[in-house]
């Protein structure tokens, strides 16, 4: 008889694992569910901050509006400072152009230098081989050292 109040309260046992399995899982699935429910809501907070902020542009400017067309002094045209836009723009389309051309410039004389470093790399070149012919006709063996370069460089 002992094992079959065994076999009963491990059965029980396993129902009741069972029962707590089953609450577990639909837990789970209700976290699941309510991560994309979260999910939705970021997004939809973000899209009404995006909104709103659009919509505060709109009231700032239909008040800037309002205020302009009540203004007595306004005559209709927008004469920005006396023309001081128009001088703003050309003073910008002036700088442009130096900029382009301070660019063409700088382009020239960085061309410039480099066909100027390239021929006394070549006329040091030729030099060294002109000694160096000079002392094999004399019957030296050592070379004059190349510029900036040191006995101690070499060892």
């Amino acid at each position: 008889m002992s094992g079959s109040k065994n076999q009963v309260a491990l059965e029980k046992e396993l129902e009741q694992l069972v029962s707590i399995n089953e609450a577990v899982g639909a837990i789970i699935k209700t976290i699941k569910k309510t991560q994309g429910n979260l999910q939705k809501i970021d997004e939809s907070t973000e899209n009404a901050d995006k909104l709103l902020t659009q919509w505060i542009r709109i009231l700032s400017q239909a008040n800037f509006t309002k205020e302009t067309l009540q203004n007595p002094h306004w005559n209709g045209n927008i004469d920005l400072e006396d023309g001081t836009l128009d001088a703003k723009l050309t003073r910008e389309q002036e700088l442009i152009e130096e900029a382009r051309q301070l660019d063409r410039a700088n382009s020239e004389l960085e061309k410039e230098l480099e066909e100027k470093k390239r021929k006394e790399a070549l006329e040091e070149e030729k030099n060294r081989e002109m000694m160096k012919k000079r002392h094999n006709e004399l019957g030296l063996r050592n070379l004059p050292r190349k510029r900036g370069t040191s006995s101690l460089s070499r060892r």
